[in-house]
């Protein structure tokens, strides 16, 4: 069944989300429904079911839910992504934090922990990891046990090592790292300062007082009304002059939120929090 001759009927597809929001409290009303629904045609197309059987899948069977949940979570991420944003952390931001005596850092909806680690090891060697906590948060658990291990393909360690050598200029990257045939993992040293959590954008609320939050090719798949919510979200969740950093495609430009932040770099898309 190819998913290019599938199609969502609007009555089909609004059942869908009243299911998963009534039985089992995920809210997708808000994601953008062209950006929804594709992913969805392409996990039906996958599992060769209909939105019904679908529907009757999560419904009936155990565990459904959350492979559903796992394989609809867009996993698009790499090491050092976008360097010049590592850029601007390393020489305007960390000077900031040095004086600090805690660092808490959230990393909204982490993926597969690319990002996190990315910044994990670039604290670590400008002397700030020490003094830093980082939350990594997302729905998928598959995603969450991923970045608590730690643990990545060896084909992904070629691209690893030349970013963060592009990005911090030396070849220390082997220092937090294990490799063996077929991974790489990062040192525990490194591991032991992130905390891994399930957290719902749509639905949870804030749960600490952030210096820095990171929130990456997320919002991409909110509606605006979801994007507002969200960016006061993390307002209340920033500690007074924090910083913000969304993906390269995402702003606050056109959101009821733009005056609760000053614009510090808008094409690397970091906010302050007024």
């Amino acid at each position: 069944m190819s998913e290019k001759f599938l199609h969502i009927e609007k009555e089909e597809y609004n059942v869908l989300l009243h299911v998963l929001k009534q039985e089992f409290d995920y809210d997708f009303y808000e994601f953008s429904p062209n950006s929804f629904q594709r992913r969805i045609l392409r996990f039906i197309s996958k599992e060769k079911i209909n939105v019904k059987s679908l529907i009757n899948k999560l419904l009936s069977e155990n565990g459904y839910l959350q492979y559903f949940i796992n394989e609809l979570t867009v996993n698009v991420t790499e090491f050092f992504r976008d360097p010049s944003m590592y850029f601007v952390l390393k020489n305007e931001i960390f000077p900031k934090w040095e004086s600090f005596p805690t660092v808490h850092i959230w990393i909204a909806g982490c993926s597969t922990g690319e990002v996190v680690y990315s910044l994990a090891v670039l604290l670590y060697e400008n002397n700030l990891l020490d003094k830093c906590v980082i939350y990594a948060t997302d729905i998928n658990q598959n995603n969450l046990n991923k970045v608590k291990e730690g643990k990545y393909p060896k084909a992904l360690l070629s691209s690893y090592l030349n970013q963060h050598q592009y990005v911090t200029n030396t070849s220390n990257a082997h220092d937090y790292i294990q490799i063996d045939e077929n991974t790489f993992t990062f040192n525990q040293n490194i591991k032991n300062k992130i905390i891994v959590a399930k957290h719902n954008l749509v639905n949870d609320e804030s749960f600490n007082e952030f210096n820095l939050i990171i929130c990456r090719n997320v919002f991409i798949y909110f509606e605006q009304k979801l994007q507002n919510r969200v960016l006061k979200l993390f307002h209340n969740s920033l500690k007074s002059n924090a910083y913000l950093i969304l993906g390269k495609k995402e702003n606050i430009d056109f959101s009821d939120c733009l005056p609760l932040y000053k614009t510090l770099h808008k094409k690397e898309k970091i906010y302050q929090k007024n």
